[in-house]
This record gives C-alpha cells, structure tokens and sequence, in this order.
C-alpha cells in the first residue's frame, strides 16, 4: 500500500512538471499559472502545494532536473575512461546548452530564469558542489570563503555573458562558442590550464556529436 501510495505520488508530481514544463514553453513564466496547471493536471491547489510550494519552485525542479540529465548521460557513456570533473563538466556543457537553446521559447525562458535573482541563488548552491570538485582536481585549495567568492564570480560571469549571448545576437556567434567563451574564463577564475581546458571542450563537442542526446530537456 506505502508503495503504491508513493508510486501515486511520484506519478502526480512528474504529471505537474510535464504539464508546467508545456506551458512555461507556450506561455512563458510570467503567463503560466499555477490554477491552469492543477485543472489541466486534475487535482486541487492543495495537491500541488505539497509537492510545490511556489510556481518558481517548479522552475527549480526543472533545471534540476536538466542537471541530473546531463551528468547522469555523461556518466553512462564514460564510465571506463575515468575522466576528471572539469572533463565531465565540459561534457555536460555541451548537453544542457543544447537543451537551453533548442528553440527561441526554450531560450527566452532560460533569459527569464537567469533575472530571478531567487533562482539564480538556487543555482549557485547546485554548483558549488561541482567547484570544490574542480578544486580537487586542480590540486590545490581553497578555505570556504575563497570558494563561495569564486563561485559568486563564476556564476555572475555565465548569467551576464549568456544573458548577452541572448538578448544581443551578432552576426556569427554560436552556442559552441558561447560555451569556449564561458569555460575560458572559468579556467582562469579556477586556474585551470587553458590547452586543458580547449581540449577538453573540443571532446565535449565530439561527445554531444557522437551520441544521441535528443531525450535530454529542459522544457518541452
């Protein structure tokens, strides 16, 4: 009976997420609300309460989600090849823009999400993790305080430069080299090699070109 009870629920809450995810894509944050999800879902405000307490927290959820699908894709692929967190960082990269950028909607959104400075604070604490790896791996480190400052500057750095990449399109600019514009400045914010790092993001495009990564989604 817990079992079923649980399935139930999980159930609910991906069926909240699909839904919202369809109409954050349609409708945009600011048009999407949390009323329409719970009649197009068919449960009450109380049920999406317990699992949602706010309509951002459903934002939270789905780069969350974003995140744990790129990691997890790249883990799969290569678990025998013992590649270090930058490496895989550089992958995921790859992976998560192109879900970011799959469409103008998707990408207008993803503007909408890096001006909630809410969010963006939610975000900083989903990477710090991955830094204090990065800092391992580099071989040296860094009192909690240092830390949290860099990753301030990192995070920063990506929203003003993403942000710009979006709402100020150039002639010629790409999303292969927004991603070496961003992984650049990280290697010199974290004092990670340069050659490294541009080998690194040459594999991670050999990497997103060779596998079909097509399930991997932010919205729709």
């Amino acid at each position: 009976m817990a079992k079923a009870a649980s399935d139930k629920g999980l159930k609910t809450k991906n069926k909240i997420l699909e839904i919202a995810r369809a109409d954050f894509h349609s409708k945009g944050f600011a048009k999407t609300s949390v009323k329409d999800i719970c009649a197009q879902a068919g449960i009450r405000t109380g049920t999406f309460a317990y699992y949602f307490k706010t309509k951002e927290d459903l934002i939270k959820a789905v780069y969350s989600d974003l995140h744990l699908q790129t990691y997890a894709f790249v883990e799969n692929h290569t678990q025998s090849e013992g590649i270090n967190s930058i490496e895989k960082n550089a992958y995921t990269a790859f992976l998560y823009y192109a879900a970011v950028f799959k469409d103008d909607a998707t990408a207008c959104f993803h503007a909408d999400t890096l001006r909630r400075e809410s969010i963006q604070a939610f975000l900083g604490q989903n990477f710090r993790h991955v830094y204090r790896q990065f800092i391992k791996d580099c071989g040296y480190t860094l009192s909690d305080a240092e830390l949290y400052t860099l990753s301030l500057a990192d995070l920063g750095m990506r929203r003003e430069i993403v942000l710009d990449f979006i709402e100020n399109p150039r002639p010629g600019h790409t999303v292969r080299g927004l991603i070496t514009h961003l992984y650049l400045y990280r290697s010199r914010l974290f004092k990670i090699d340069e050659e490294k790092m541009q080998t690194y993001l040459l594999r991670g495009e050999e990497f997103e070109q060779k596998y079909d990564h097509s399930k991997i989604k932010l919205l729709v």
